[in-house]
């Protein structure tokens, strides 16, 4: 099972994104903590409170927008794109887009 955990409380009405969340394909790989600059460790990944959510199997992160109320899942290829950017991301319908609108990553 690939359980899902919420990594950013986010609350931002403004970029359409209530919360970030990771599942355990995530952070099985080598991602790194945008806190620490290194790795996930096995004291930070166990301190992250579970969500409630059933990820596919294949889903690395998921962002909750707030509308259209909805669950974006993305897989790890759109998941490297979204934590590698470096500007500010919005959700817009199934996508993280740049504030110009252009499209970073789609959902599954």
């Amino acid at each position: 099972m690939n359980r899902t955990y919420i990594a950013m409380p986010f609350g931002n009405k403004d970029l359409n994104i209530e919360n970030i969340y990771f599942t355990d394909a995530f952070l099985s790989s080598d991602v790194v903590n945008p806190v620490t600059q290194a790795k996930y460790t096995a004291e930070e990944k166990s301190a992250l409170p579970a969500a409630d959510l059933t990820a596919p199997e294949e889903a690395y992160i998921a962002i909750s927008s707030y509308e259209p109320k909805a669950v974006l899942w993305f897989d790890r290829e759109s998941a490297a794109k979204i934590v590698s950017h470096t500007d500010a991301l919005i959700v817009k319908g199934n996508d993280i887009c740049t504030l110009d609108g252009a499209a970073v990553a789609s959902a599954m």
